[in-house]
């Protein structure tokens, strides 16, 4: 499955072309940060970009010592030279042999490298104060600001694009299983059935299976003693005193692992105000979905595959596929907030009940109450349930009952297209908004 980073590609073109005719104070910074978690796209981006763009080079440390990291530099840029002897000398070498020539330098895998200070202190300030050359730095990063190029995991959106023959409900399965990262989601097969592609992903050699070992290996020198940290959290539990009597560590000891997860960018810890202790979370869906469905079941994996994929389907839906899409909608809602320049929350509230006579309930799984008013969210609980004009009702008087008045917004979620009903009344009530799980893009 082929992925389109085109938004990425024009923001990065943005980015290069404000910094070609901004004129910016001798000694600033020049560089374009490309960032996003591991797995994401990001090396692939930047190369889509250099074959485009006859300007954009590109250069990778990946793997490579000091020594031979200056080696091939030379052998790239400059071979009918002699091989730069140090940065300072590539960096004369380089703009050399540019000529002139606007260029913008993409560098990647800068964080694994050896002497990546070297290389910042001598070869960065150097090409950075010639007015035609621009760098780009591909480096981890988990967050967003407006001076980066931030290349995240492909949104269900995409997905749905790309798998046009399936349900709605395998789209949003296979999301979940993959977590929408680019290196996992890779081998999934439009023309196979969904149990297919499980099968072939659970298989031992599969990027599936490889990626997040690979992952903790990059970052760690005894990756098993986090596995039953990551398992923990991937099985539910999600504060700091429940995950250290799960796995049988000190509080303080996994309190040191989990602050080193969170560096990797494989945990996410989450507080909220009214909160002392913060909760963790995993940073994806896949990777809940290695340690729900790998994680003590290699065996499996080599001799009963069969009896593996005959364990995942039934914890799919509620185990993995549920939570991942409510992930989806709070990304949406702090996205939308973001993007309208609504004013921060006061509170935030979750998972208020409420029952009606006769055996109904109403879950508000989200609310938050501005400064200006309060808005509350309601998201699937299954794959396939249908919001109707009964369910909306409820809704609309939960969210009364909870604001105390009857001006609040509501959003809901659905997998599921809603009910003529309700489309039609969401044209009505400019406070109600129906929101495909279909075009979620965060």
């Amino acid at each position: 499955m082929e992925f389109s980073f085109d938004r990425e590609l024009k923001q990065l073109e943005r980015e290069w072309k404000a910094l070609c005719i901004m004129e910016k104070p001798r000694g600033e910074s020049r560089c374009i940060c490309i960032t996003g978690g591991r797995g994401t796209g990001k090396t692939k981006m930047a190369r889509e970009y250099v074959r485009s763009h006859a300007s954009a080079v590109y250069f990778s440390f990946r793997d490579m010592g000091s020594a031979l990291a200056l080696q091939e530099f030379g052998k790239t840029f400059f071979p009918d030279n002699e091989h730069p002897r140090n940065w300072e000398d590539a960096a004369r070498g380089f703009i050399a042999a540019r000529r002139g020539r606007h260029t913008l330098l993409i560098i990647d895998d800068i964080d694994f490298f050896e002497a990546g200070w070297e290389f910042r202190r001598a070869f960065l300030p150097a090409v950075q104060q010639i007015p035609y050359i621009e760098i780009a730095l591909i480096q981890k990063g988990y967050y967003r600001d407006d001076d980066e190029v931030f290349v995240g995991c492909r949104p269900i959106s995409e997905y749905a694009k790309l798998l046009p023959g399936w349900s709605k409900q395998d789209i949003v399965r296979i999301f979940a299983f993959t977590g929408g990262v680019t290196a996992v989601a890779c081998e999934v097969d439009a023309a196979l059935s969904l149990e297919e592609n499980l099968e072939k992903l659970l298989e031992y050699d599969s990027a599936f299976s490889r990626f997040l070992p690979a992952w903790l290996g990059k970052y760690f020198r005894s990756p098993e003693s986090y596995y039953p940290i990551l398992s923990s959290i991937a099985n539910g539990r999600h504060r700091l005193s429940r995950i250290a009597r799960d796995v049988g560590f000190p509080n303080n000891k996994c309190g040191k692992y989990l602050d080193a997860l969170q560096a990797a960018g494989l945990v996410e810890a989450r507080k909220a105000p009214e909160d002392k202790q913060a909760a963790y979370y995993l940073a994806n869906s896949y990777i809940a979905a290695w340690c729900r469905y790998i994680y003590g079941q290699c065996s499996l994996q080599i001799f009963a595959p069969a009896r593996l994929l005959k364990n995942v389907i039934p914890d799919l839906d509620a185990g993995l596929c549920i939570p991942a899409l409510k992930e989806c909608c709070l990304r949406y809602i702090e996205g939308a907030m973001d993007e309208y320049g609504e004013p921060r929350a006061r509170e935030v509230k979750n998972n208020i009940c409420f029952l009606w006579k006769g055996g109904s309930s109403i879950v508000l799984d989200y609310t938050v109450t501005k400064i200006f008013g309060t808005l509350v969210c309601v998201f699937p609980h299954t794959l396939d349930q249908r919001f109707k004009k009964e369910d909306l009702q409820h809704i609309y008087a939960a969210a009364r009952k909870f604001s105390g008045s009857s001006d609040v917004e509501i959003a809901v979620f659905s997998v599921e297209r809603f009910s003529d009903w309700c489309v039609h009344e969401s044209s009505l009530n400019y406070n109600l908004h129906l929101v495909s799980a279909m075009h979620l893009k965060y």
